[in-house]
């Protein structure tokens, strides 16, 4: 492996860990700030890289790098659409020391789970968000393959109004 593909997948673990590690604090905020801006920012970050070459002549998105853009954007949106409602739909609201505490507790059921190993609270509470996280990504993935071939067979199969 050369030296820039090193750093670059160095830099992806980083930037996976900080994400993990927010999404574990910051869960509700993250997803509400993600869902806003992860669809602007998909396009532009990936999709326009062309334009930061220093070539006179850039390089123009190929249909590959459009159909590579769309899954992204389709599956970013499911993952946090799947994410959001397992969290909304295992949160309970309790009260603890006359107050209303909110309580994920299919996070503290995990949590509980993966206490005997003897972890810190922290690494067990990134863990469990990141095993949250994964079970999320394939069911995204799977519901992103399901609404595309529903989508394409609507719009694109079925009849010619739509697209030429």
């Amino acid at each position: 492996m050369d030296r820039e593909t090193i750093i670059s997948s160095f830099v992806l673990g980083i930037l996976v860990f900080v994400f993990v590690v927010l999404l574990d604090q910051l869960e509700n905020d993250l997803i509400g700030i993600l869902t806003w801006f992860l669809p602007m920012f998909i396009p532009v970050f990936i999709g326009e890289i062309n334009n930061i070459t220093s070539d006179e002549n850039p390089k123009s998105s190929t249909s590959v790098m459009k159909k590579h853009i769309y899954w992204i954007q389709v599956i970013c949106f499911n993952t946090l659409l799947i994410f959001n409602v397992i969290s909304s739909l295992f949160t309970k609201q309790i009260i603890k020391k006359d107050e209303i505490v909110q309580v994920n507790v299919l996070k503290d059921f995990v949590t509980d789970m993966l206490n005997n190993l003897g972890y810190p609270d922290f690494v067990i509470g990134v863990f469990t968000s990141f095993v949250l996280l994964i079970f999320s990504i394939i069911i995204a993935i799977l519901l992103s393959i399901f609404m595309v071939n529903l989508i394409r067979r609507t719009y694109i199969e079925g009849t010619d109004k739509y697209f030429n």
